[in-house]
Parts: structure tokens; C-alpha cells; sequence
């Protein structure tokens, strides 16, 4: 470095001295350079050929140098020896930084004994212990997984590598799958059933109705294999048969929820004597002829009252008469008599009936004849009449309507007599009341009335048992008698599952005798507290001066007595009036008739 220094302060010396020249360069840079004769020129050419350092030399293959430095100075020598041999070669760092010498060459050095990597296992195969490094002369046992191929043994070499023959090994069987819980077929059984089966296991199944048996072996991949199992249906058990369905217009005896297998049943028809067998078979059903009963015949209504003509009566006037019944109707003004029979519709049958009118004397009437007004009618059975009155005028009409349906009929009064009050309503239908049950059962959600053709089940305290009843066209309950255990209610002191019972447990039936005592309790105290509170009144009034029995003169004054008590009134001019009246007192008069002003009229008192 201290040369380069030199250099340049050299140079600069000299560009004082001789001047300088300008120069471009081949990138067209322009510079200066000191102007120098060419003796001095070349001169300082040669000073500035400086030998430069030599950087560290190559070192051959299989060689190696002593002490290595990264640079030498002009003229240094160094030695490389080869690693396999004594060989050695000298080089010299020239002027220039370059080395020269003899080219370097050194043979390949014998390889010193290494280690094995871990070897190559092939497919399907395995080997016991597998290290990550093997030293030389050890050996490793590859087998294959499978028991039809052999094994083969691999061993470390000095250069290592691993000497042996490399064999490939065949796929292995897989191992067999285990069985799922086979399917069992309908009608059959498999003892002792598990979910999952090995393989080879084998079971068997038996049918129920016979002794046929059939074994099914688990197979690869989970299959089962063996006969297709078919077993036959065995007999069906006898079962019990649900209560039948009953016809219409008919009636069973001692009808049950249930039947046994093997029960008949007889249906009898209201209207007649016909009788049906229904027969429960092992299946559940029944089995009979086809069962259809005619209407019962319905009972004839009755007729009302008939009518009556003008100038006729009737012997033994009823308001209804039955079915069949005969009035006679005979007229005021001869002999004449007409009968009248009431037909099955409810209408009267017979001729039309016409009574002369009788024969009297004409007497002239001072006022012209007026017309006779007619009593309240007779309202036919299952009818309404509105705005019912005790008289009606001649000429009023009114409608008369039928309980049942929408029909109403018109009569009107002539002359007291009512006409068109031959009505005939539809009876209404009948409904049964609230069944009359043991004290021992009980009826779920009773209501007042029943329909025709409602049921009702009345179920007994303990659930042991239960019985169905039928609301029948003449309004009565019908069914099998009710027979329920006496004993208490059910075990465990529990009370019977269903609301809305009619019969009460022994301590509902307590509760409900201690609530209605109280209220009668409570009443008569309510009573004897009224009572007081009267005697209370009574006296205040006789403490007041009031006298509630009488009611005198002297009594009749106001709270403070100013005005005093009446004066005496001779008899025939006052009149005292008490009792439930208002209290008052007429005018006072005197002899001559002059009332007194003072005493005209008394204030009622306070």
C-alpha cells in the first residue's frame, strides 16, 4: 500500500514539473496525464512492474498443505505432500501473484473402512431391530410377511454397502374379516345370538314350528354361507275376539269388552224374535250371517182434544186421547150424536159434524149483539205457544209451534170458540238421564243427559274390570249388572286413576260431609247474629220513645218535644191514622168549622 502512496505522489510531482496532456479513454472518459520525455517515460514503466502477493494455491486431490495462508509475499515457497504417498512438490510465488512449481498430482488413497446406512426392506417384508447405522461385517434378517416365502440375510461390506440377494415378496392373504350377527328368518331362532362371530364360527338355526334346523358358517370377508333358511308359519294361538259390533234396532245380553276364543254371542232384534250366533274363531274375529234388523214399530201419538162444534158437547172432555179411543159428540138441539176415533197419526177420524142451532125466542136487543171472547187455549202436547194469555177477543189468532222441527200451526177465536186446534207434533226424542251406578264403580266425564244410542263405561274403583251400558229408545240404561269388589280402593293407598267419578273414596266422602257441616255451622250462626242485631233495634227504638205495637197521642211528637203532644180532640172532629198507614192527622175543626191553622196538619214524625 505504501508503494501505491508513492506511486501517485510521483506522479503528481511530475505533472508540476512537465504538465500534462489530455487523454479519452475507450469510454469516451476524458483525463489528464503528466507529460514525460519518453527516456523518463520508460523509466518509470519499469518502477511500476512492483511484484504483487500470491493468494492461497490450489491444493490437489488427495494432497495437503502445511500452515495454508490466505496470502505470500514475492518469493515464498510452500510444500504439498500427498496423503497416500511421501510424494512432495515445492511451489514459488513469482512477481506476477502467480505460483510456479511442478503440477501436483497424488494418487487415490486407499479407502479406510465405513459404516452401512439402514437397509432397504422390500414390500411385504420386515426385519427385526432396524437400526439407523450398521458397522462393517453386520448382518440383517429380512423375512416376508407371508408364510410361503423364505427369508434372506443382507450383510455390511467395507465400502458400505450391503451384499446379499435382494428378494421381492409375494402380497399376504388378508386376514378374514369377522361376522356380523346373522339375520334371523320370521318363524325361526338362534340360541345364544352375539353380535359379532370369528371366523370358521358356524351357528345354527331352528324353526319354531318344527324340528328343522339349518347351519350357517362365517366365511371370508365377513360372509355367512350355508342354506337359505325358510321356515313354515306355525298355528296361531287361540286369541281373544274385541266386543262385536251390534246392529242397529238390536240388542246382546251380557255384552263384555272382550270374548274368548271359542265364545258365541246371540243378537236379538228389538222388533221381533230373530236371533243371530256370532262365533269368536282363533284369529280375533267373528264369524255369522250378516245381521240387519228391522225398525221397531213406534207407538202411536196421541190425539189432542177434538174439537168441539157449535151447539154440541162432549161427554168426559179430556185433552188427550190414546190411539184407538171413541168420543161421541152430541148436539144441544136434537139427538143427533157423531163419533169421533183417534187414528195412529194423532188425527181424529169421523163425519163432519153440524149441530142445528137451537130455536129461541127473539127478543129485541137494545144494543147490538156482541161476540163472545175465548179463554186461553189448550196447548197441544210437545208444543209452545208464545205470549200466552187468560182471555183472547173474538178474531185474535196465534200460532202454536211443535217442539220438534219447524212447523207451527195457526187457530184463531171465533165467537169463544177456538179454531184449528186439531195439532198433531212429532214426539220429541227421549233421552236418558245420568246412569245409577254401585258406589264400589265409577262413569268418566257424566253428563246430564244421554242420546239415544250413547254408551257409557262404568269401570270399578280397584280397574279390575269394567262394563259397557246403552241409552235404548224408552230412555233406560241397558247392559251387563255391575260386580265390583267391595275392598278399598286400589293397593298403595292410591286413589283410582280416572276424574270425574260418581262414587268417592271413604276420605273424599269425609271432606265432603266436613265442608257441608261447616256451611250449616256458618248458617246458623248467621241466623243467631240476625236475631241480635233485631233485639239490638227493638230496644233502641223503646229508648227512643217509640212504642212498634201502638201508636197513642202521647207518643206522637218530635225528638226534642217542643211542640208537645197533641192536644184532645173531641170525637167526630180528628181522626188519628197509624198502624202500616202513613201517620197523619185530618183537620181540626171546631164547631163552627173554622179550622184551627196551627193543628190543620201534623208532620209525620222523625
Amino acid at each position: 500500500m505504501v508503494t501505491v502512496l508513492l506511486w501517485h505522489v510521483t506522479i503528481a510531482v511530475l505533472s508540476l514539473t512537465f504538465g500534462v496532456t489530455r487523454k479519452v479513454d475507450g469510454v469516451g472518459r476524458k483525463f489528464l496525464v503528466p507529460y514525460l520525455p519518453k527516456p523518463l517515460h520508460d523509466a518509470l514503466v519499469h518502477i511500476s512492474q512492483i511484484p504483487e502477493k500470491c493468494s492461497a494455491p490450489y491444493v490437489p486431490r488427495y494432497a495437503t498443505i502445511k500452515n495454508l495462508q490466505l496470502n505470500y509475499e514475492y518469493g515464498d515457497g510452500i510444500s504439498v505432500a500427498c496423503d497416500n504417498s511421501n510424494a512432495r512438490f515445492n511451489l514459488q510465488c513469482d512477481t506476477k501473484g502467480r505460483w510456479s512449481g511442478q503440477e501436483v498430482s497424488c494418487p487415490v488413497p486407499t479407502p479406510s473402512p465405513i459404516r452401512c446406512t439402514s437397509p432397504y426392506i422390500p414390500k411385504y417384508a420386515s426385519a427385526v431391530n432396524v437400526r439407523l447405522v450398521y458397522s462393517i461385517g453386520e448382518s440383517v434378517t429380512i423375512t416376508c410377511d407371508s408364510n410361503t416365502d423364505r427369508s434372506f440375510t443382507l450383510q455390511c461390506n467395507s465400502d458400505g454397502f450391503w451384499a446379499g440377494s435382494v428378494l421381492s415378496c409375494t402380497q399376504p392373504i388378508e386376514a378374514p374379516e369377522k361376522c356380523s350377527a346373522p339375520y334371523v328368518p320370521r318363524y325361526a331362532t338362534i340360541k345364544n345370538l352375539q353380535l359379532n362371530y370369528d371366523y370358521d364360527d358356524s351357528i345354527t338355526v331352528t324353526c319354531d314350528s318344527s324340528n328343522a334346523q339349518f347351519i350357517l358358517q362365517c366365511r371370508k370377508k365377513g360372509q355367512w354361507t350355508g342354506q337359505v333358511v325358510s321356515c313354515p308359519r306355525p298355528p296361531q294361538s287361540p286369541s281373544q275376539c274385541s266386543a262385536p259390533v251390534i246392529p242397529r234396532h238390536s240388542t246382546i245380553a251380557f255384552y263384555r269388552i272382550t270374548y274368548n276364543s271359542g265364545d258365541d254371542v246371540i243378537v236379538t232384534c228389538d222388533a221381533s224374535n230373530d236371533r243371530f250366533t256370532l262365533h269368536c274363531n282363533n284369529s280375533g274375529t267373528w264369524s255369522g250371517p250378516e245381521m240387519s234388523c228391522r225398525e221397531p214399530v213406534k207407538p202411536p201419538p196421541l190425539c189432542s182434544a177434538p174439537h168441539i162444534p157449535r151447539y154440541s158437547e162432549i161427554e168426559s172432555y179430556q185433552l188427550n186421547y190414546n190411539y184407538d179411543d171413541r168420543v161421541t159428540v152430541t148436539c144441544d138441539t136434537n139427538s143427533d150424536q157423531f163419533t169421533l176415533r183417534c187414528q195412529a197419526s194423532g188425527l181424529w177420524d169421523g163425519p163432519d159434524i153440524s149441530c142445528a142451532a137451537p130455536t129461541l125466542p127473539i127478543i129485541p136487543a137494545p144494543f147490538p149483539p156482541s161476540h163472545a171472547s175465548c179463554s186461553a187455549p189448550a196447548v197441544p202436547i210437545d208444543s209452545t205457544i208464545q205470549n200466552l194469555r187468560l182471555s183472547y177477543k173474538n178474531g185474535d189468532r196465534m200460532n202454536v209451534t211443535c217442539n220438534v222441527g219447524s212447523d207451527w200451526f195457526d187457530v184463531s177465536c171465533d165467537d169463544g170458540i177456538w179454531i184449528g186446534q186439531n195439532i198433531v207434533c212429532p214426539d220429541p226424542p227421549k233421552e236418558c238421564n245420568p246412569p245409577i251406578i254401585p258406589v264400589v264403580s265409577f262413569v268418566e266425564n257424566v253428563k246430564p243427559r244421554y242420546k239415544i244410542g250413547d254408551q257409557v263405561n262404568i269401570t270399578c274403583n280397584d280397574d279390575s274390570d269394567w262394563f259397557a251400558w246403552d241409552c235404548h229408545t224408552d230412555g233406560l240404561w241397558r247392559g251387563n249388572s255391575v260386580q265390583c269388589s267391595t275392598d278399598c280402593p286400589p293397593t298403595g293407598g292410591g286413589k283410582p286413576t280416572f276424574p270425574e267419578r260418581i262414587a268417592y273414596s271413604s276420605s273424599e266422602q269425609k271432606g265432603r260431609d266436613y265442608f257441608i257441616t261447616g256451611l250449616l255451622v256458618t248458617a246458623v250462626i248467621l241466623f243467631i247474629l240476625v236475631l241480635m242485631c233485631m233485639a239490638a233495634f227493638v230496644i233502641f227504638m223503646r229508648n227512643r220513645g217509640y212504642d212498634l205495637a201502638t201508636s197513642s197521642k202521647d207518643t206522637l211528637q218530635d225528638e226534642k218535644g217542643s211542640r208537645g203532644p197533641l192536644p184532645d180532640v173531641p170525637d167526630g172532629y180528628a181522626k188519628y191514622i197509624g198502624g202500616d198507614q202513613s201517620l197523619y192527622v185530618e183537620p181540626y175543626l171546631k164547631e163552627n168549622g173554622d179550622p184551627i191553622r196551627s193543628y190543620e196538619v201534623y208532620e209525620k214524625p222523625i
